[in-house]
Order: structure tokens, then C-alpha cells, then sequence
């Protein structure tokens, strides 16, 4: 047997192997037959190598491409190549009726950080010294502060999930800022992360819902470089030791399945968050750069482990990295 069906399915393929796996550990002589073809190993990893090689694919990674390859299109919006289109209605028009009637923006942050968590917001408010509310940049959907030394950064503390912080980007990549960095609790995916670990995130799966709209098919988005390092540094230098690592951003949190976990545990992907790639690949699409990092909280499916006061503050610390960032004459200039 060669090649890919009709419709792939790499649970199903995934579920194959396991299956052979169990077979050739039970001794059974057919699995085992498969299995000596491939490897001298009764291993998952030998039984993964060998539906790879039943279809064709010298390796189980070539074989997941192909089969990602395939289904590149599943997520993107109805209309093919709608990313390529102009909009009817976009944020220029949107900001320019706004001042039409009277609104301004003020003075401009040189970026803005992203979150979505109340105890920030809280954090925020019990600041004054150093963060303020923005009357003129702050949506109906969520609350923006920015800073009080100067260059400005913005911290906007938004509702649960992508929209919002796409809508709020588009008007200020209008205005002219170019810098944006998401923050926040994640849930680790598998065992690769401690509980409170500090992830700066370089590459997300699009499995967001948005980042099609704005982008053509593929199966990650990735972060700005440059920006990630400096976070990157950023965040070391204030003892949160972190660690680079992908993440898998969705548009809900209650329909993770195991067979995805699975996967994409599989791919090296260790948290799991509901804007980040979309961030990415919004931000690229129209020109401006971002980057995102988390701390890692409970491994998704586990008990709570008691470290959530922790990692807030852990999230607190790394808003205060992402501002300074941002405040740096090299990123901003």
C-alpha cells in the first residue's frame, strides 16, 4: 500500500500505529512481521515508521506533513484566497469616521501589550504612579492603560479569545503602531514544562479561526524574530529563566480532544492559547511585528497543582517585560 487516501486523517493514522504497536508487544505475528520490516524495535516509534513506510513516506514527520499538507485548507475561510481581497468595510474606514466625528487618538504608544486577565487589570488600576487609563484608545470590549513614563506603551486587558485583540490591532496598526506583544496564563500540553515555566512562544498553530482571513493556508504562524529575542532577554534578565517553545492557539477552550493533544504534543508544541497565532499572523499580514509569551499553568487535562498565585505573579513580571521592550529606542525606532 502507497500513497495518502482520499481524506487523511492523522488520528486515524496515528491510532493505526498504536495499534500495531499493542499487536507487535503481544507477540502476535503479523504485527511483529511489520514491525522487523522497519526496526529491530517493538517500540510506537517503530510502529509509526512503519505505517509511514505502508504509505509511502520514508518517516512519520514526512508522513504528518503530507497529511497537514492536505487538509491545509480546512480552517481557511469559505472564499479561496480571501486574504488577497480587500475588505468593504476596513479599520481606515473605521478610524476615519471616528474622527469625522470628532474622536482623536491622542498621543500614540510606540506599541501595545496584549492580555486578557482580570488580576491584571487590577495590578493595572493599583498603579497609578505608573499606568493610567486611556480615554481615547480604550474599546467598548475591554479596558486599555498606558503607561506614565514615557515613550507610551499601551497595556490592553480584553475579553477571552482573538477578536477583540485583532480589531483593536487593526485600528492601531491605522494609526501607525508597529510593536505588538501578547501576555498571559497558558496551559502547558504534556510534561515538557514545569508548572509556572515562562514560554516566549516562536510559532503558533493556526487552528485560531481568524489568522485565514488575513493570511494564506498554512499550518504555523510564526513570531517577529527580533522582537521575541529581545523578550526573550528581557524576561532572563528578570529571573523568569524562560524557554522558547510553540504553542496551539484555538478559538474555544472546551473542545480539545486527546487525539489532538496527541498530535500535537508530537510536534513539539508545549502550551495551548486562543490568540497567538493569530496575533502572528494578523501582525505580519499588515506589517507590524509581534511576539507572545506565557506562563505555563496546570498541564491541560491534570488537576490544579496549587501554583496559581505564582504564576500570576510570574505574568505580572513578564507585562513588565513586555513594556520594556517596547519602551527601547532600537525597537521603536
Amino acid at each position: 500500500m502507497s500513497g495518502l487516501p482520499d481524506r487523511p486523517d492523522l488520528a486515524q493514522l496515528r491510532r493505526q500505529a498504536k495499534e500495531l504497536h499493542r499487536a507487535a508487544v503481544a507477540g502476535e505475528h503479523e504485527g511483529l512481521r511489520r514491525l522487523r520490516d522497519v526496526s529491530d524495535r517493538t517500540t510506537l516509534a517503530a510502529a509509526q515508521l512503519a505505517v509511514a513506510r505502508e504509505h509511502g513516506f520514508g518517516s512519520w514527520p514526512s508522513l504528518r506533513v503530507a497529511v497537514e499538507a492536505s487538509r491545509a485548507d480546512a480552517g481557511a475561510p469559505l472564499m479561496p484566497g480571501k486574504h488577497r481581497n480587500r475588505p468593504v468595510h476596513g479599520a481606515g474606514d473605521f478610524l476615519a469616521s471616528a474622527q469625522a466625528q470628532g474622536w482623536r487618538p491622542g498621543t500614540l504608544p510606540v506599541g501595545a501589550v496584549f492580555t486578557s486577565q482580570t488580576f491584571i487589570t487590577t495590578h493595572l488600576v493599583g498603579e497609578p504612579d505608573r499606568y493610567r487609563p486611556s480615554s481615547s484608545l480604550t474599546p467598548t470590549n475591554g479596558q486599555v492603560f498606558v503607561t506614565v513614563p514615557g515613550p507610551l506603551v499601551a497595556i490592553a486587558c480584553l475579553g477571552v479569545g482573538a477578536s477583540a485583540l485583532v480589531t483593536l490591532l487593526e485600528h492601531l496598526v491605522g494609526l501607525g503602531v508597529r510593536s505588538f506583544i501578547a501576555v498571559g496564563p497558558a496551559p502547558a500540553i504534556g510534561t515538557a514544562l514545569h508548572p509556572c515555566a515562562c514560554v516566549v512562544i516562536d510559532r503558533a498553530l493556526r487552528d485560531d479561526g481568524i489568522s485565514g482571513h488575513y493570511a494564506p493556508p498554512a499550518r504555523y504562524a510564526s513570531a517577529d524574530a527580533a522582537l521575541s529575542t529581545r523578550l526573550f532577554d528581557e524576561a532572563a534578565a528578570r529571573g523568569l529563566h524562560p524557554r522558547t517553545g510553540s504553542a496551539w492557539t484555538v478559538p474555544t477552550p472546551y473542545r480539545t480532544t486527546e487525539e489532538e493533544l496527541s498530535a500535537y504534543t508530537d510536534d513539539g508544541v508545549v502550551v495551548t492559547d486562543m490568540v497567538t497565532a493569530a496575533l502572528f499572523a494578523v501582525a505580519a499580514a499588515l506589517g507590524a511585528r509581534a511576539a507572545s509569551a506565557v506562563v505555563a499553568t496546570r498541564t491541560l487535562g491534570a488537576p490544579a497543582t496549587g501554583t496559581w498565585p505564582r504564576a500570576r505573579g510570574q505574568v505580572v513580571s513578564l507585562i513588565e517585560a513586555a513594556v520594556s521592550v517596547l519602551q527601547r529606542s532600537e525597537v521603536v525606532a
